[in-house]
């Protein structure tokens, strides 16, 4: 318990770095940035764990991004259903809306030295 109570710091800022970069307009596109430098700069496996696990949401964020964008225009394109073209943009809006909720309940968790991990139908395991 001790490796976890000094590496708190870290592990909440992996999470709540990606919610304050990641969740403006453009930070969208770097929110795998603040947890990726995180990992890169900690040798406690505890705050490594953690901010691999931001990471991974970050990059599965960014996949969302583009593949919520590329549907968006195959459905925008197509005129023969335009119920349809909104849903694209809703998708991905709840699905952010449910990512920051996590990476904020991440946060808390890890500043409460206790373990969280995303549920894995919104978040890819890339890196390891």
């Amino acid at each position: 318990m001790v490796e976890r109570t000094a590496s708190r710091t870290g592990a909440v800022w992996s999470y709540l770095g990606a919610a304050l970069v990641g969740f403006t307009f453009v930070g969208i596109f770097v929110i795998w940035l603040v947890p990726l430098v995180i990992r890169a700069r900690t040798r406690n496996p505890w705050t490594r764990a953690h901010a691999t696990h931001a990471a991974n949401f970050g990059f599965t964020v960014l996949i969302a991004l583009f593949g919520g964008g590329l549907v968006s225009a195959v459905f925008g394109l197509s005129a023969s259903y335009p119920e349809t073209q909104p849903l694209p943009i809703l998708l991905w809006s709840c699905y952010t809306l449910v990512g920051l909720v996590a990476l904020l309940v991440g946060a808390l968790r890890t500043g409460l030295g206790q373990d969280f991990r995303f549920v894995e139908t919104i978040s890819l395991r890339l890196l390891g």
